[in-house]
């Protein structure tokens, strides 16, 4: 019972320690060598270094057991071709625990690039519409000031009250515009020329 405890206790201090400093490799190696600069170099390099702190912790707990639970227990190591074929087998399975760990990093990274880069490309599109709207305006406004100073010159040759009135409704409308160039929206209400 207690070797089943002691195992699964070692397992998961074991997985933690490789997730943890793979985790520590991404973000350092974020500050470094980012994924847009080279991308094969940056996977290469992560690779190589989580091996590298794998094998590591591997050294480091077998020393411990070594050095600890056999001396607890008054045994010697046995060198037979058994255990040594178990400890190759712990080894490479470590390796691909390392290795989907530091898959999940890099696709967990470069989900949320994607995510923030859409997000960015969004407010982008719409930086750009609104510029775009704004253009329109300035292009509508000169021909709108345009055609009604035609019209109002024409209402004045025929009827010049008319045409004040008409003068009058026009800068009204154009004062509306004015303060309210900014806005997206205009409340719109028919309003008859008397």
């Amino acid at each position: 019972m207690f070797e089943i405890l002691g195992e699964w206790t070692f397992t998961i201090i074991y997985s933690f320690l490789i997730s943890e400093f793979s985790i520590i490799v991404h973000n350092k190696l974020d500050r470094i060598l980012t994924w847009k600069d080279n991308p094969t170099e940056r996977l290469l390099i992560e690779t190589v270094i989580n091996l590298i702190v794998v094998l590591l912790i591997n050294l480091l707990l077998v020393y411990i057991i070594s050095r600890y639970y056999y001396e607890l227990q008054n045994l010697t190591i046995a060198t037979s071709l058994e255990e040594k074929k178990g400890a190759i087998q712990n080894i490479s399975i470590s390796v691909m625990i390392a290795l989907m760990i530091m898959g999940i990093n890099i696709g967990i990274h470069l989900i949320n690039n994607w995510k923030n880069e859409s997000i960015r490309a969004a407010k982008l599109g719409q930086v750009i519409l609104e510029t775009e709207l704004q253009s329109l305006k300035l292009q509508i406004d000169p021909h709108f000031v345009f055609n009604n100073l035609s019209v109002l010159s024409e209402i004045i040759l025929e009827d010049q009250q008319l045409g004040y009135e008409y003068a009058e409704n026009f800068s009204k409308i154009y004062r509306y515009l004015l303060v309210n160039s900014k806005k997206m929206l205009f409340l719109l209400k028919r309003n008859s020329i008397s």
